[in-house]
């Protein structure tokens, strides 16, 4: 996982006990009100690479992670 937050530039992340509290709703820049500030685009490969590797990892030892990861892969075709 170390390695996983490092190729991503999260290496400074803090640890939580829960990734993702239940019930979150992500939204996607459709469904969010940005009159503000305009959203910047996503690398579509790049925002895949960092959902798939935490997954690879909670499929074979991280369970605990498993609901932030299946939040996160409801936006691998359109991450913005």
């Amino acid at each position: 996982m170390e390695k996983i937050l490092c190729r991503h530039g999260r290496q400074d992340a803090r640890p939580s006990l829960t990734p993702l509290n239940t019930g979150t709703r992500l939204l996607t820049s459709k469904d969010s009100d940005t009159g503000s500030q305009p959203l910047k685009p996503v690398s579509l490969q790049l925002y895949q690479s960092a959902v798939g590797a935490p997954m690879y990892a909670m499929l074979g030892t991280r369970h605990d992670i498993a609901y932030a990861v299946g939040i996160g892969s409801q936006f691998n075709r359109t991450p913005v």
